[in-house]
């Protein structure tokens, strides 16, 4: 769970787990590096994603509760 906020990181970020938003999250990942949701993402909050880099949903996103 991503209880919400702001997470930043001048790197990667890799979520391996299924993500659940537990508030409104903005992730942000400075420079080129990639964030990468491996699994389902859910939750009824807002999501935002900010990278130069390449963002990848390797899940279901919204398929229980949409964000």
């Amino acid at each position: 769970m991503i209880s919400g906020g702001a997470v930043t990181t001048t790197g990667a970020q890799i979520y391996n787990d299924p993500v659940t938003l537990g508030a409104n999250t903005t992730l942000t990942s400075t420079g080129s590096g990639a964030i990468t949701l491996a699994g389902t993402l859910d939750g009824a909050f807002n999501f935002t994603v900010n990278t130069a880099g390449i963002t990848t949903f390797g899940g279901i996103v919204g398929g229980t509760v949409r964000s």
